[in-house]
C-alpha cells in the first residue's frame, strides 16, 4: 500500500505524497479527466489532513472498509478542471 510509507504523526513531512499525486493528477489531466478522487479510512486523521492540504475535498459518500465492513471509507476528489 503507498500510504504505509507516509510520515505518521510527530514524524516530519518529506513531500512524498505530493511527489505522488502531482504527476497522477497531471497524467489524468491529459487523459481528459476532471477530477481525481480516493478512499481513506475515516479514523486515519494524519492521512486525512495530508489530501486536505493537497485541495482533495470530501465528496460526503462513504464506502464500507473492505477489511472491516463495521467501518467505513470517505471517498475525497481533487478537482483537475483549470481554474
Amino acid at each position: 500500500m503507498a500510504g504505509r510509507g507516509l510520515p505518521g504523526p510527530g514524524r516530519p513531512r518529506s513531500g512524498l505524497l505530493r511527489r505522488l499525486v502531482e504527476p497522477c493528477a497531471g497524467w489524468a489531466r491529459e487523459q481528459g479527466a476532471d477530477r481525481l478522487l480516493l478512499e481513506v479510512h475515516e479514523d486515519n486523521a494524519v492521512a486525512l489532513a495530508a489530501y486536505l492540504r493537497l485541495g482533495f475535498v470530501e465528496t460526503g459518500e462513504r464506502r464500507p472498509y473492505p477489511l472491516g465492513p463495521d467501518r467505513d471509507e470517505l471517498v475525497m476528489a481533487l478537482d483537475l478542471r483549470p481554474s
